[in-house]
């Protein structure tokens, strides 16, 4: 795979750097942030556009680099818990304090390792709402909050993400992990035919540009009822996203936060 890793100038958090180059259309593929000299870089797929028209785009990126060939174990192995190509999370450390329940999962190319608010958000927000529930991960990426809510016990749950990279890494997950229920991965394809009967509990960690995308993707698979979990927003961001929620017939249930990010439980009315 090759990727473009750019230099961001002080003063930009990773969180700031990395909502902005994703509103911006870019895919942010991993970040680092070098706490000794307070310098932070983004790595981003190489679509083939040119640095001059990159550099003018985003006036907060420095220096760009192409590259190829990312050693996604290098990356992982700066999670806790790595231990011999793989990352244990025991739940009981991310928000639910009542399971004994570990995820394991292999470095690669699919977001999501706990360690960024936002997935962690979704992590406390989902406690009880997933037993017995079929639960449909949009943007599921290494399948981290698929597998947690298999641990919490869903009664299906579906991962879908239109990365075919992150859907190989979060099939290369389920051998390293085992609950009553697995779930199941793949692109948008493999959503089930509309069923007005059936409620989900759909969970959807990205920024709101990608979610109002991701719904129109999802919506008509959703019986009213089912339960919606968002995060990816920002403090400042809250009134805009809740005004879009509420045109798209979403009720607000419950609201938490977590180092300037936000996450949301709403109902579809």
């Amino acid at each position: 795979m090759n990727y473009l890793l750019l230099s961001i100038e002080s003063g930009i958090s990773e969180e700031e750097g990395c909502l902005l180059l994703s509103e911006g259309g870019e895919e942010i593929l991993f970040s680092v942030f070098q706490e000794e000299n307070n310098f932070l870089e983004i790595a981003i797929a190489d679509t083939g556009t040119t640095n001059e028209i990159l550099s003018e785009k985003f006036s907060f990126v420095t220096n760009i680099r192409r590259l190829s060939g990312i050693d996604w174990e290098a990356q992982w192995k700066q999670c806790e818990g790595y231990e011999n190509g793989l990352v244990r999370f025991d739940l009981c450390k991310y928000g639910q304090p009542d399971s004994d329940a570990a995820i394991f999962l292999e470095a690669g190319p699919g977001f999501g390792d706990f360690s960024h608010p936002t997935t962690q958000l979704v992590a406390r927000m989902m406690g009880n709402h997933c037993q017995n529930k079929d639960v449909l991960d949009v943007g599921s990426g290494s399948g981290i909050l698929s597998f947690a809510a298999a641990a919490l016990g869903a009664k299906s749950v579906i991962g879908i993400d239109i990365d075919p990279e992150a859907v190989e890494h979060a099939k290369g997950n389920l051998v390293h992990n085992r609950f009553p229920c697995m779930p199941e991965f793949g692109t948008p394809e493999i959503l089930p035919s509309p069923n007005k009967e059936k409620k989900y509990l759909v969970l959807m960690n990205m920024i709101y540009s990608e979610q109002q995308i991701a719904w129109e993707s999802i919506r008509h698979v959703l019986a009213s009822g089912s339960e919606i979990l968002t995060s990816g927003i920002l403090e400042e961001q809250r009134d805009f996203y809740l005004e879009l929620t509420r045109g798209l017939n979403w009720n607000l249930i419950e609201e938490d936060k977590e180092n300037g990010w936000l996450g949301f439980r709403f109902t579809i009315l």
